[in-house]
Formats: C-alpha cells, structure tokens, sequence
C-alpha cells in the first residue's frame, strides 16, 4: 500500500491494518511511504541538485508541524505535551548516564540468536504495544 510518509497518522493507520492482515493470516504487506529527504545523503551533499521549490513544497507537509497543527485543532495544549515530552527524555538520559558503563564482554548479548529462535507463539510480542495483559 503506497502512504503518505508525512502524515503521522495516517502511517499508524497502514502499520496497523498490515499487523492485523499479518496476524489474520492474510501475508506481510509492503507500506510505500512516500516522503522526502530533507538533507544530503551526508555534510558533503548540500542537495544542489534538488529544486529549492520542490524542497520547500515539501518543508510545508513536514510531519511534526502537521501533527503539532491537528493536535492544536483538537484542543491539546502542544506546549505542554512538548514540556512532558521533553522531561521524559530528560529523566531517561539522566538515568542513562548516571548508570555504570556496559561491560564490553557482554555488548553482543541478545543481538544475536543463538540455536533455534524461540517460536512467537500467539503473536503478542512482550515487547510490542500489542501484547496483551496476560503476556509477560
């Protein structure tokens, strides 16, 4: 399904129905999402090779303006869910760094699968938004 990339919620819409066909059984799903670029591929690209219409066509569909406009037209304080947003990143860094640094002999534990991967079982990864309550 082709989506348009710059529309948060219409993302989580396609994501959402291709999990659902995936767990019904119906296959994967390919999600097209379209969107743009909005750098060079690296600080040597300065992007000479786009149209500057073309970059500022698409600097108007930016995703976190739009998102931050519909939220606002909804009635949600966006400054202040910025504000608890912000706070939250805080709290984790701080928590990050005031921690002991990793042990170097453990930095490939749980990156890769050693034997036979552990089946999925009903689907409900632990790990996912989807899980239920009863999967710990």
């Amino acid at each position: 399904m082709t989506v348009d990339g710059n529309d948060v919620e219409a993302m989580f819409e396609a994501t959402r129905e291709a999990r659902e066909r995936a767990v019904g059984g119906g296959g994967p799903t390919l999600i097209e999402a379209v969107t743009m670029r909005m750098h060079g591929h690296a600080a040597h690209d300065d992007m000479k090779y786009v149209p500057k219409e073309q970059v500022e066509e698409w600097r108007k569909r930016d995703p976190v303006d739009r998102q931050e406009k519909r939220l606002s037209d909804l009635g949600f304080d966006v400054e202040a869910l910025r504000a608890e947003v912000r706070a939250s990143i805080d709290a984790a860094a701080e928590t990050a760094l005031s921690g002991p640094m990793p042990d170097p002999a453990d930095v490939v534990e749980g990156v890769f699968c050693r034997g036979e991967a552990e089946p999925l079982g009903d689907g409900a990864a632990r790990w996912s938004g989807f899980a239920s309550k009863a999967v710990a």
